[in-house]
């Protein structure tokens, strides 16, 4: 859909801001981080969702990081609604994400994998990450992504 990059992402107004799809606090290197402010990697993201509960959330998940071996981590948009309603059409120009969401793959010492997955709402709702998590089935069926071979 053409109007998903029409509007300059710096032009959102309140109550929309540019959110990072990978957290410039996660980067390694100077490169890594100049890159991270590419518009490539921004969603507009409700203030709040932005500053306090995706934050949040991307703060979790760096401090399970240390927990583990290696950590692999992919995040998202979902421009529908659990009913599959089109997301908000902000001003003719964009579509502002219903949603968002991370899905978490944890290696552990033993070389085997645990995960978890979140979705959060593009507004203003309280949202507390604990209580975001969804099964790997719902992330799939609200993504329409097949994240894992269900089948191995």
């Amino acid at each position: 859909n053409d109007k998903l990059f029409n509007i300059p992402i710096a032009n959102l107004t309140l109550p929309w801001q540019k959110g990072h799809a990978r957290a410039a606090a996660n980067c390694w290197s100077e490169d890594d981080f100049l890159a991270s402010f590419s518009n490539f990697n921004y969603w507009p993201q409700h203030k709040e969702l932005n500053t306090i509960y995706w934050r949040g959330l991307e703060e979790h998940l760096r401090t399970e990081a240390k927990r583990y071996k290696r950590v692999f981590i992919t995040s998202g948009a979902i421009f529908t609604d659990k009913q599959n309603k089109l997301a908000v059409d902000y001003d003719g120009r964009a579509l502002i994400p219903h949603s968002f969401y991370k899905l978490a793959f944890y290696e552990k010492d033993d070389d085997t994998l645990k995960f978890s997955s979140w979705i959060m709402e593009n507004n203003d709702t309280v949202q507390p990450y604990n209580k975001c998590l969804v099964t790997l089935i719902e992330l799939e069926n609200r993504t329409g992504k097949l994240f894992l071979n269900h089948h191995i």
